[in-house]
């Protein structure tokens, strides 16, 4: 019954990234609508280490940041908080690298066809 209202509801209870990332980022939205600059970061670097892809997403982060500042101390903040959210996949690149030898491993397994869709191979 949930699937059939809720098609998402099945995906994201799964044991995917998907989840992880939607939280993350819904925590970074909050803290950085409440200036809560530390837990942005916090959230943010989370987003972005689960999902390499959660970069694309910090322009938007940037533009809800610049909404929600007053001051020109707030937007230092929020800047410092911007930048420890691209640590995250910095973060990613180097647990790569220490496992693999190569930071870019997951680039490597997709592009060469080790990770598929369902019904492809």
């Amino acid at each position: 019954m949930y699937l059939g209202l809720l098609p998402g509801a099945y995906f994201f209870g799964m044991v995917y990234s998907e989840s992880l990332f939607l939280l993350a980022l819904a925590g970074a939205v909050l803290a950085i609508r409440t200036r809560r600059w530390r837990w942005a970061a916090l959230a943010g670097a989370a987003m972005t280490a689960t999902r390499v892809n959660g970069i694309v997403l910090v322009p938007a982060l940037a533009w809800i940041a610049w909404r929600s500042t007053r001051d020109a101390g707030d937007r230092r903040r929020a800047a410092v908080a911007l930048a420890v959210t691209c640590c995250g996949a910095g973060a990613f690149v180097l647990y790569n690298y220490a496992l693999s030898g190569d930071g870019l491993a997951w680039y490597a397994a997709s592009s060469a066809g080790a990770i598929t869709r369902a019904g492809t191979r």
